[in-house]
């Protein structure tokens, strides 16, 4: 395998054919384990597990595409940076997106936290739990 890889050189389609497939096969393992997961919770017979992990397996690719968006638009933004071989401008722009990343996934997985112990609230005062 060759390890000095290089992606300013060559075809820039088979670049983003490598790139992307590589991604691809990194969320297919994703689902899988959730689909897993699934499967092995539905074994044991209670439907109110395996539709609680259906659930929360929504709340995780909902939450996970965010920080998927968010890591395409710091590359696709510093890539054009060092392109461009603005070094310094590159240094800012990955560390104020890593910042404005975070705050906005810390910020949606706490109201997502919180709406979610609402919801687990209600599901108790309706008996299901």
């Amino acid at each position: 395998m060759n390890k000095n890889v290089d992606f300013t050189k060559g075809s820039t389609i088979k670049h983003i054919l490598v790139m992307s497939a590589m991604n691809s096969i990194g969320l297919m393992v994703l689902f899988m384990v959730d689909f897993l997961d699934m499967l092995f919770i539905s074994m044991l017979g209670e439907v109110e597990l395996t539709a609680a992990v259906g659930f929360s397996s929504t709340l995780i690719f909902f939450l996970t595409s965010l920080s998927l968006g968010s890591s395409i638009a710091m590359g696709a933004l510093v890539s054009k940076a060092i392109g461009k071989k603005h070094w310094k401008h590159a240094k800012e722009l990955g560390i104020s997106i890593m910042i404005t990343a975070f705050l906005i996934n810390s910020t949606v997985s706490v109201i997502t936290y919180f709406l979610f112990l609402n919801y687990y609230q209600y599901l108790e005062q309706q008996g299901i739990l």
